[in-house]
């Protein structure tokens, strides 16, 4: 049992959803770019400052550049997920190893984690793992920072995209924690 080993795989749908969202968000980017160039210029006049400033063909631009490159890099990390043959998510006598974000995997040590708990933001599941180092984890994962302002920890795992119940995954960590200390 002490050498156990549960690999948890992608759920390769999920992947390919996101996939083709982040592709239709590329193509608006584009349209909103393409569109700006076509308005007619009589509409800023009747327009409230809002939509003026919506109209304006430089905020249109800006923010059609700004979905290309957000929702092209999001959209390149899950192709990527999608190929890889990595697990999702490894399980074994000597951690825990995270590879549900389009981040590098993080390997995390079980003497290294103090506390698993569930996370739940609307439709989004996260499980969230407390660990007594979390100034290590800043060196490591740029991303780490952010993760510690929303929810204290800079280790968060995606549940969503796993082939795992949320609350499966949550129950065997906090078991094998238990089982350690």
């Amino acid at each position: 049992m002490e050498n156990e080993k549960i690999e948890i795989d992608f759920r390769k749908w999920y992947l390919f959803l996101l996939f083709f969202g982040g592709i239709i968000f590329v193509i608006a980017g584009i349209l909103i770019i393409v569109s700006s160039f076509y308005q007619e210029q009589y509409q800023f006049i009747l327009s409230d400052p809002f939509t003026r400033f919506m109209y304006n063909q430089v905020t249109q631009i800006f923010f059609g550049i700004m979905s290309i490159l957000f929702f092209g890099l999001v959209t390149k990390t899950i192709f990527l997920k999608i190929v890889d043959k990595k697990p999702g998510f490894i399980i074994d006598s000597t951690g825990i190893t995270d590879n549900s974000t389009g981040f590098s995997a993080k390997h995390i040590k079980w003497t290294n984690i103090v506390e698993v708990k569930s996370f739940n933001m609307v439709i989004v599941k996260f499980i969230i793992v407390i660990i007594n180092n979390p100034e290590e984890y800043f060196e490591k994962y740029k991303h780490g920072k952010l993760d510690y302002k929303l929810t204290g920890s800079p280790v968060n795992i995606y549940t969503n995209v796993l082939k795992c119940k949320h609350k499966e995954l949550a129950n065997i960590l906090q078991n094998k924690l238990k089982m350690r200390t």
